[in-house]
């Protein structure tokens, strides 16, 4: 004798894990009264500390860089001082020449 297996109803199907295609927005042209990249935020307080730092940073970082060139070209800057003396002590003896 056989014994027959019992057989439940069949298994659903799983759910889909995304949206479904007709879900999602349709691509187009932004709203002509909104931004492309949305709307501004309030403007910073240019009194607050944060923009202060920021800008003493700045500046330090500026004054920084400026010194180091300085500091890099500081020989051509004393021959071209020196040549330009040269060239005033001599001038009065080439007009002298000429």
């Amino acid at each position: 004798m056989t014994q027959a297996a019992e057989v439940g109803p069949e298994p659903e199907e799983e759910p889909a894990l995304g949206p479904e295609p007709e879900d999602e927005p349709a691509l187009g042209p932004e709203p002509e009264d909104e931004p492309a990249l949305g709307r501004p935020g309030p403007a910073f307080d240019r009194k607050a500390p944060y923009v202060a730092g920021l800008l003493a940073g700045l500046g330090l970082l500026t004054a920084v860089a400026a010194g180091k060139v300085l500091l890099t070209i500081s020989g051509v800057l004393v021959e071209i001082v020196v040549s330009l003396f040269i060239a005033a002590g001599l001038d009065p003896l080439v007009r002298v020449l000429e």
